[in-house]
C-alpha cells in the first residue's frame, strides 16, 4: 500500500516536463522556419536567373545579319555560333556587373533558334554553415526569331 502512494505521487508529479517539450517544439518550429526561408530564397534566385537568361536567349536569337536577308523572297536568318556566344555574354554581363551569372553555353541546334544555358552559385543564408560553398543554379532557355508570321 505504502507502494502504491509512494507510485501515485511520483506519477503526479510532472514538473518540468512541459519545458522539454517546449524547447524541442521552438527547435523544430525554427528548423522548419529556416528550411522555408532557405527554400523561398533558392526559388527567387533561380526566378531571377530564368529572367537574365530570358534576355541572353532573345538577345543571341537576334543576331543574324540584316544584310544577308535583303532580296531573298522568304527570309530566314542563320544564326552565327560566334556572335551567338558573345551576345548572350554581353547580355549576362550587362544584367549582373558583379560577375557571379555565367554563360555555361550558348548554340544553335537548327540555326533559327538560340539556347543559352546560364548557371550562378546559390549560397543560402541562414544555412551557409551547413553549405559553405553553395549550389550551383544552372537555367537553359530557347528564344527563337521568326519572319513573316
Amino acid at each position: 500500500m505504502k507502494q502504491m502512494t509512494r507510485l501515485r505521487r511520483v506519477l503526479r508529479d510532472d514538473e518540468g516536463s512541459t519545458l522539454l517539450l517546449t524547447i524541442g517544439m521552438a527547435m523544430l518550429a525554427l528548423t522548419l522556419i529556416l528550411t522555408v526561408t532557405a527554400a523561398t530564397s533558392l526559388a527567387v534566385e533561380r526566378r531571377q536567373l530564368f529572367t537574365v537568361g530570358d534576355g541572353a536567349a532573345l538577345v543571341a536569337s537576334e543576331t543574324f545579319v540584316v544584310d544577308d536577308l535583303v532580296g531573298i523572297s522568304a527570309p530566314t536568318q542563320q544564326l552565327q555560333q560566334e556572335a551567338l556566344i558573345a551576345a548572350a555574354r554581353d547580355w549576362v554581363a550587362q544584367q549582373d556587373p558583379s560577375g557571379e551569372t555565367t554563360v555555361v553555353d550558348a548554340y544553335s541546334a537548327d540555326g533559327h533558334s538560340a539556347t543559352v544555358v546560364v548557371a550562378k552559385r546559390w549560397r543560402p543564408a541562414w544555412l551557409g554553415w551547413l553549405l559553405p560553398e553553395g549550389l550551383v543554379i544552372q537555367v537553359t532557355v530557347t528564344a527563337r526569331t521568326m519572319f513573316g508570321q
